[in-house]
């Protein structure tokens, strides 16, 4: 049996098609052509996953099952004839801060934190409804889709979305699993225009006849409920039970743990994480994230080591594995507070600014090098203090994205976490968690634990060192003081 998993990006989809034994048949990515860096042309996103998908499908076996990742929080509106009513604003689009701001005004934080589990901000669906309520173009809407959400009814004609992306509206009851009818009301909403809210591996339908000839796939090809991306992720890093999570290194850097009951208490929110239903029935998860992970390597790449760059190019080697060679052995003398483009969680503070502290003559390039990875690290560790002092178990991180195939770095992460770090040969996480999905859902699979033994593959563990870890217990009581000194200085 082959399933296809798909993933919808902000820049880019791709997709690809794998055996039931984990082989890869197929693999296929689009790039998007932005109208901005914060809105997608909602028909251009169609066409570029249609395409992934149909040149994905061409891999010689009949695909079976399709399962969908897709990022949260942005959304389609859709008229009676299923007309897209406006471009997909994404995340950071400034639209809905001013209609947040009154909603809690009027309102109160309470409801958002008790039932939608999450603080009210303007990057979520609700506050950007709110504003086309305001200009009217809400009330022509039919249908308000997420993105992984749309493409599934494109190819089936069945509206249905998962728990884990319906709660990135602000609107969802995490608890009860359910539209919640008065949040939906904030923003002039009725539930008529949402999808219906299934568990993550539910079948939606099978492909619209016309679709599948289209794709060149059968009409008895299933597509199944997928999730948002960071879930999807971790599903396919084998996060299958509390006190595992993956750390998704990339230019962000996110770790997402799961656990069983529902995190809604006001200190926990107070930081800005969040409650989100996992693709494991009765599971829940948080982001925990960095906007500078490998971002602030390239920015030292780029800024700092441009004649380096250009040598260790010219002889065909690549820059971060150059820097893991020569980059210092030992913990360094330097404090790098990492806030380069503001912070992220427990803060979401965009005003924040990055500071490099201990700096002298004696300062080189290796020394520096590793002093950032500590610092992104750091930052990382401040955030896993609060979570598993709230109770949320984190024992291992499963390490996947760019930055985890640097064993430079999953080392000087081992040695500061004091938490093994688990490498993984996955070559996409959120694909094979769609796949590990879907297989189980197809009678591939018994359990996702099944899937992810054939599926998931550890290329190694790295154990801290014992030396290094209390040096670095030591120099994390001085970054949290260093820490605090990283906003705007009036």
């Amino acid at each position: 049996m082959a399933i296809m998993g798909v993933d919808i990006g902000s820049t880019g989809c791709k997709a690809m098609v794998f055996m039931q034994d984990g082989k890869i048949l197929s693999h296929a990515y689009e790039e998007y052509e932005k109208i901005s860096p914060i809105e997608i042309d909602s028909i251009v996103l169609k066409k570029a996953v249609f395409l992934v998908i149909g040149k994905a499908a061409d891999c010689g076996v009949q695909v079976d099952a399709i399962c969908i990742s897709s990022f949260g929080e942005s959304f389609v509106m859709l008229d009676g004839t299923d007309r897209p009513l406006d471009n997909i604003l994404t995340y950071t689009n400034l639209c809905g801060q001013k209609q947040c701001a009154e909603m809690v005004q009027k309102h109160g934080e309470m409801r958002f934190r008790k039932i939608a589990g999450m603080r009210p901000l303007s990057m979520y669906s609700l506050a950007k409804m709110a504003a086309y309520h305001e200009t009217g173009l809400l009330d022509q809407a039919k249908k308000v889709m997420q993105m992984g959400e749309y493409i599934a009814y494109l190819l089936t004609g069945e509206h249905a979305v998962d728990y884990s992306l319906a709660s990135r509206t602000m609107a969802f009851d995490v608890v009860n699993k359910r539209w919640d009818d008065e949040l939906l009301s904030y923003a002039g909403a009725e539930r008529s225009l949402m999808g219906s809210p299934v568990q993550s591996g539910v079948v939606i339908g099978k492909l619209r006849p016309a679709t599948a000839k289209e794709l060149s796939l059968s009409s008895n090809c299933v597509v199944v409920a997928g999730g948002q991306d960071q879930v999807c992720a971790a599903t396919g890093a084998g996060v299958l039970s509390p006190g595992l999570a993956i750390d998704g290194i990339g230019t962000v850097e996110c770790i997402t743990p799961c656990f069983t009951s529902p995190m809604l208490r006001n200190d926990f929110l107070d930081n800005n994480y969040v409650c989100v239903p996992y693709t494991i029935p009765d599971c829940y998860a948080t982001y925990i994230f960095n906007f500078t992970g490998g971002s602030l390597l390239k920015w030292y790449r780029d800024t700092f080591t441009a004649g380096i760059a250009e040598q260790v190019a010219q002889n065909g080697s690549n820059f971060y594995a150059y820097m893991d060679s020569i980059g210092a052995r030992q913990p360094t003398d330097l404090l790098v507070v990492p806030h380069f483009a503001g912070n992220a969680t427990p803060d979401m503070n965009p005003d924040a600014k990055g500071l490099i502290w201990g700096l002298s003559f004696d300062t080189d390039n290796a020394t520096l090098y590793r002093a950032l990875l500590e610092g992104v690290t750091f930052e990382m560790m401040y955030n896993l203090e609060i979570v598993t002092g709230m109770g949320v178990a984190i024992n291992e991180l499963r390490a996947t994205g760019g930055g985890s195939k640097s064993p430079y770095w999953l080392q000087i992460k081992a040695d500061m976490t004091g938490l093994p770090i688990t490498a993984l040969n996955v070559e996409e996480a959120g694909i094979t968690g769609c796949v590990m999905l879907a297989g189980v859902t197809t009678g591939v699979y018994s359990d996702l634990n099944e899937a992810a033994k054939v599926l998931v593959k550890i290329r190694e563990v790295y154990e801290p060192n014992s030396v290094h870890k209390q040096v670095y217990a030591e120099k994390f009581e001085r970054f949290k003081k260093l820490r605090q000194y990283s906003g705007p200085i009036s």
